[in-house]
């Protein structure tokens, strides 16, 4: 998941010189490229990549990355940049969301998360949404299917409150219609929720 990414981050000057402290990655300031992604290992620990890269007057690119751990594997990770939710939306048609933990079987929102996604929908008001809730626990499928149903409508109202439009947001449940991810991230978890682009 990439959580954010830019071109225009200021001076390559100051990435090389101040920042990495790596001369050689001094270049031109509109070709550089500044990115975080968010990467889940198959232990379910979230680490992040940093990258730049940049574009020198001898025409060779060269890059940088930095990779960081986080010590709490069960923590819901970094909010994303609103620009990269839009982004993942316009160029894959979904958005999984982060930020979701269940507890007594209720699901819960870090509010820097619901804030991200709702600034993404607030700043493109021509984008339309259909979030799609899944529940993978050990029930008949008719109340999994209602569960799911509400996660998506407990999503939906969180984003209407923070001021995203009702009529841009339709919740639809699945229950374990679509089969989850077989990641190591889902393997402990009874839900997902996504977002899609409704055409």
């Amino acid at each position: 998941i990439y959580l954010w990414r830019e071109r225009n981050c200021g001076s390559s000057n100051s990435w090389a010189n101040d920042i990495f402290e790596v001369k050689q990655l001094y270049g031109l300031d509109q070709d550089q490229y500044y990115g975080i992604f968010e990467v889940i290992d198959n232990r379910d620990r979230i680490h992040y990549a940093v990258v730049y890269t940049v574009l020198r007057g001898n025409r060779r690119v060269y890059a940088h990355l930095e990779w960081l751990q986080t010590e709490d594997s069960s923590t819901a990770g970094v909010a994303p940049n609103p620009e990269a939710i839009v982004e993942q939306l316009r160029e894959q048609g979904y958005y999984s969301v982060s930020g979701v933990r269940s507890e007594g079987g209720e699901i819960q929102f870090q509010a820097e998360h619901i804030n991200a996604l709702a600034r993404a929908l607030r700043n493109n008001r021509r984008l339309f949404v259909r979030i799609v809730g899944h529940d993978y626990s050990r029930r008949p499928l008719p109340e999994q299917m209602e569960r799911s149903l509400g996660y998506a409508q407990q999503l939906s109202q969180a984003l209407i409150e923070a001021g995203v439009s009702a009529d841009r947001l339709e919740a639809h449940g699945v229950g374990s219609l679509v089969p989850a991810r077989i990641t190591a991230r889902n393997t402990d978890k009874d839900h997902r929720l996504e977002l899609i682009v409704a055409d």
